[in-house]
């Protein structure tokens, strides 16, 4: 499935029930295909959320990254939380993207249920 996020294509695929989780990978030059199937279990407790950041994996590769930064991202994902018709979520950051998740904390911090 792609969300349309500012303009860009976001991939993302979801399985599960319950209260939504985010996934960021990692990165640069990954997508979140990494994480399965060893995390898809988890959809026994919370509905998973993989989705491709910016440029990565599935979702729009823009022509050049300047200007894009961790806000671009944290922001990004924000849109992509509203666009899913949810006001919290819980968010997973994996290495490059736990830096993500610490910028979206910062900026959306009223939208999270919890951070890991």
């Amino acid at each position: 499935m792609t969300a349309q996020i500012n303009g860009n294509q976001v991939y993302y695929t979801t399985i599960g029930e319950g209260r939504p989780m985010l996934l960021m990978h990692g990165g640069s030059g990954l997508d979140h295909t990494y994480f399965r199937p060893w995390l898809d279990p988890l959809s026994d407790q919370v509905q998973l959320i993989y989705y491709d950041q910016l440029g990565q994996g599935r979702s729009t590769r823009p022509e050049s990254y300047e200007g894009i930064s961790m806000s671009t991202w944290a922001d990004e994902a924000d849109a992509l939380r509203a666009s899913l018709g949810y006001d919290r979520i819980i968010l997973l950051g994996h290495s490059f993207g736990g830096f993500i998740a610490q910028e979206y904390a910062l900026r959306h911090g009223d939208h999270l249920e919890g951070l890991i």
